[in-house]
């Protein structure tokens, strides 16, 4: 995954990532808890802003991952929402390590 390639201007992508990394923890857990009491339109807010920020940045397989929940809680499939908002979180700790990374900041 790297991020430079499409990004002129280095400050605003630090910047898109930093808040990125600062806003995740919450959407994910956002997206855990409303997956666990069956808030099919909670689910579907969480999945839709991690998918696009996600995307953007070129982690392509967690913005995948979250475009799938959003079809399985359009779908009603609560097992598979609860279960794909697991893998969720599981993906996006390797996209957490690579935006550090990329940005060559730990700190961020």
């Amino acid at each position: 995954m790297s991020c430079g390639r499409t990004w002129g201007d280095a400050a605003l992508l630090r910047q898109v990532i930093a808040a990125f990394l600062e806003r995740a923890p919450s959407t994910l857990a956002e997206l855990r808890d409303a997956a666990a009491r069956g808030d099919t339109p909670a689910v579907l807010a969480a999945a839709h802003a991690m998918k696009g920020t996600s995307a953007t940045l070129g982690a392509r397989a967690l913005s995948e991952r979250c475009a799938e929940l959003e079809r399985l809680a359009r779908a009603g499939s609560l097992p598979d929402v609860v279960a794909q908002a697991a893998a969720i979180e599981a993906c996006y700790v390797a996209v957490d390590r690579a935006l550090r990374t990329e940005v060559g900041d730990a700190g961020v």
